[in-house]
């Protein structure tokens, strides 16, 4: 076997200096940070050597990795505010094993997200740069994943604390209208923007699981009657609430 071995390694093609020359041109399209696995394509008429298709199946392993958006073990991801939406999704960031930081305007209602899990919090009302924020707790890299429940009003904001190649989830429009989307930044930055209204069946059969599994238990504001559906409506508008707000209803 060893033989075998050696003598495969004395058949290896030595490369020539042309080749060599035309490998250290199409490194050019793959370039990777430590933390970011950027992508920067170069035009170069070398892209009919041998070498090219090579390289780019290289490049291609950058583009896949975490193309779907979804958050993992070691990933910052960014919540908003201490409504349902964004608790569920603390609880669910923590048991990936991801680093989740949030933003609030209660320093108590960060306080009991904190006890969730929650590594980093910041009042909005105190810092509105919060973007900046981020980016400044991830050492300069931007957050893996945003969970974007304001709309219009946050959005950019969003966008601007992604890392390269970051993903947004759009789940909510509580603010209305904002500014307008900066399309450079979108290409700059390379930033996956998803649209989230309702899952598919799998998905929450899949979700369903991981709760058992886990034991999960969601945070539960409170719990009242379907007479006082309109209570929880007022409370929701006011943001008043800590998590889920359930209505009862009877038989």
């Amino acid at each position: 076997m060893e033989k075998e071995t050696a003598g495969a390694a004395k058949a290896a093609p030595v490369e020539t200096a042309r080749e060599r020359g035309v490998r250290q041109e199409l490194e050019g399209i793959v370039t990777s940070t430590k933390m970011q696995k950027t992508i920067v394509v170069k035009v170069t008429r070398a892209v009919q050597h041998p070498l090219y298709h090579r390289v780019v199946r290289h490049a291609k392993k950058y583009y896949a990795h975490d193309e779907t958006g979804e958050a993992k073990a070691g990933d910052t991801v960014v919540i908003q505010g201490t409504g349902g939406v964004s608790i569920f999704a603390l609880q669910f960031a923590k048991m990936l094993g991801a680093r989740v930081l949030g933003t609030s305007s209660s320093d108590a209602k960060l306080a009991r997200a904190q006890v969730l899990g929650l590594d980093a919090g910041v009042n909005y009302r105190q810092y509105p740069e919060w973007d900046k924020w981020v980016v400044e707790q991830t050492g300069g890299r931007g957050a893996d994943l945003v969970v974007e429940v304001g709309g219009g009003g946050t959005l950019m904001r969003s966008l601007r604390a992604l890392r390269i190649g970051g993903a947004l989830a759009q789940i909510g429009v509580l603010t209305g209208k904002g500014e307008g989307i900066e399309i450079s930044l979108l290409l700059h930055r390379q930033v996956r923007l998803r649209g989230i209204y309702v899952g598919s069946r799998a998905d929450f059969e899949m979700m369903n699981r991981a709760i058992s599994q886990q034991q999960l238990k969601p945070v539960v504001d409170q719990v009242v009657s379907f007479a006082e559906v309109g209570k929880v409506l007022r409370q929701m508008q006011a943001g008043a609430h800590f998590g889920k707000l359930v209505t009862s209803v009877t038989h």
